[in-house]
């Protein structure tokens, strides 16, 4: 089978505890992959003549192999992609990530990096981060990376709590230059299963496609707006059915799992 891409974990810590997390990250989780899984990794990548490495978690900027990860890739031709949460560790609390960081991240060969933003009231969003000044330091984090001249992508998983705050966030990335929202779907794993209180009801998904499909055709010439294939949306030239994370990637989990049926070959060990 020829496999174009793969999303890996490098670790199950995050500094914020979202409530639909998919892999149950958290501050208090240390599992990375270490130096030498890290480096096996790669070349298992360049074998497969990959076309693009995810690098998720958790919160894939807190790996200390996450540089030499990404400029090993670049040296490959293997283009890389991170997911993250835009909010880090520092001495005294979560921080934003500064521009020296990301200045090195694009010097290494980053060519994006996709935040989660729930909403632009900061309380909407820290109620499903359940982590205070994460939206203020997320914003942050994406003005840093702008400036370091990497891609940086918006995703949205709309909730009951959210669902109708799209269009400030499709005006906030156009204000920002940022090309490209993708909304997702939330799958029934990790912490959503014991907080599926939060998802919307059959009549709020209802009305969020509508709403979608009416500010796709408004902000069409400003920017892609990209739909999950787990929405149930028949797509009539408006719309762009094409993100379809959790779906149809091959994906590597920390600890190594299978997730979906799929599997990579797993050979770090």
């Amino acid at each position: 089978m020829n496999i174009k891409s793969v999303c890996i974990e490098l670790s199950n810590q995050c500094p914020l505890k979202c409530l639909h997390c998919s892999t149950n990250a958290l501050p208090n989780k240390h599992l990375f992959y270490n130096k030498g899984e890290t480096e096996r990794l790669v070349q298992t990548f360049i074998s497969q003549k990959l076309e693009i490495v995810y690098l998720s978690g958790g919160e894939p900027l807190l790996s200390p192999y996450l540089p030499d990860m990404i400029k090993n890739l670049k040296n490959a031709n293997i283009k890389t992609a991170i997911y993250s949460s835009g909010v880090i560790f520092g001495s005294k609390g979560l921080i934003s990530v500064d521009s020296s960081y990301c200045n090195s991240l694009k010097f290494n060969g980053l060519d994006t990096i996709a935040f989660s933003i729930y909403s632009m009231n900061e309380n909407v969003h820290e109620n499903i981060t359940k982590t205070k000044k994460s939206l203020y330091l997320l914003k942050n984090s994406v003005s840093n990376f702008i400036d370091a001249g990497i891609n940086v992508e918006i995703n949205f998983v709309p909730f009951s709590s959210n669902y109708k705050d799209l269009e400030n966030i499709i005006i906030y990335c156009i204000e920002n230059n940022i090309k490209t929202i993708n909304i997702q779907k939330a799958i029934m794993q990790g912490r959503l299963i014991e907080n599926s209180h939060i998802i919307m009801t059959p009549l709020e998904e209802n009305e969020f496609i509508q709403t979608l499909c009416i500010l796709t055709n408004k902000y069409k010439q400003l920017i892609d707006i990209i739909v999950s294939k787990l929405f149930d949306i028949k797509v009539d030239g408006i719309l762009k059915s094409k993100y379809s994370a959790g779906m149809d990637e091959y994906y590597i989990s920390i600890p190594y799992k299978e997730i979906s049926g799929r599997k990579f070959r797993y050979l770090a060990q």
